[in-house]
């Protein structure tokens, strides 16, 4: 994944002003470097029936055709490319162990199948189901997540200093990142450490704000807590309450150092912690424990 820093998408006074003129997703005169942006990216596509539209969070988007799909290509205001959506997909064409799972889960397609390319964030397949989007990884056909009721695609645009910050923690070589949440709090990257053919280890990396870091989580079997920990744990509650096992490294910005520990979910929702010596952490309940 490359990960260097490039000038990002913000609230630049072309778009400012565009914006100003237009409603959302309005047809628009697009700006030189923007249109050929589009044709360099895709050189080879055969694009025809280009339209160009403002989006409401200030995107230019190229709805056009491109190797017989229709397409969407986001670009922000410095013709920094972030997304394409391709539609019209054929079910049948998807692999079949997404078409397995989906089927399982869901029980039947109800509408579009698509596949969407992002920059920094790993492409993946929608597929419509009944009043929900299912999402797998384009890499290796895993699930990733559910979306009920109505959802819309958007770029995610992720800062050069969260991205810094991973590169900081993760090895870019083996490490891609999955999925994003930019809206809620606390941010949340979901990120996949190794390839296709090796073990894999889906950690979630949690920030206060861009610049701040909050914790690394990641979910482990029993048998890889330390005992001293099991024991304090048992202590404390039965093992049947436990849903889940989670590694956490947290930043304490109070001592100024970053915290290890253990955090189990029960099923009433309480989060516990331990320290690797079998010490409950009291200072960690801001950190979430993915579900």
């Amino acid at each position: 994944m490359h990960w260097s820093k490039i000038h990002r998408y913000g609230v630049v006074l072309a778009a400012a002003l565009l914006m100003a003129a237009c409603n959302s997703d309005m047809q628009v005169k697009v700006p030189g470097n923007i249109e050929d942006a589009l044709y360099d990216r895709y050189p080879d596509s055969g694009i025809r029936a280009l339209e160009w539209s403002l989006s409401d969070d200030g995107f230019f988007v190229a709805e056009c055709r491109m190797d017989g799909y229709h397409c969407k290509v986001w670009f922000d205001a410095s013709a920094h490319w972030y997304m394409t959506e391709t539609s019209d997909l054929v079910y049948r064409s998807l692999p079949d162990d997404v078409r397995e799972d989906f089927e399982e889960r869901s029980g039947r397609r109800e509408g579009e199948v698509r596949r969407v390319d992002f920059d920094y964030v790993e492409s993946r397949y929608v597929v419509e189901g009944d009043r929900a989007y299912y999402f797998y990884r384009e890499r290796d056909d895993n699930f990733i997540k559910r979306v009920d009721g109505a959802w819309e695609n958007r770029p995610i645009v992720i800062s050069d200093d969260m991205l810094r910050i991973v590169g900081e923690h993760f090895d870019a070589q083996v490490t891609t990142i999955v999925d994003a949440d930019m809206e809620g709090s606390p941010l949340r990257l979901d990120l996949c450490e190794g390839g296709v053919q090796e073990l894999t280890r889906y950690k979630t990396m949690y920030f206060d704000t861009p610049v701040m870091w909050l914790a690394i989580v990641w979910r482990v079997w029993p048998n890889e807590v330390p005992s001293a920990v099991l024991e304090a744990v048992r202590a404390v509650v039965d093992n049947s309450r436990w849903q889940a096992v989670y590694r956490v490294e947290h930043q304490c910005m109070e001592h100024k150092c970053m915290e290890r520990a253990y955090g189990f979910r029960l099923d009433n929702g309480t989060r516990l912690y331990f320290a690797d010596d079998g010490r409950q952490e009291t200072c960690m309940d801001e950190v979430p424990l993915s579900e």
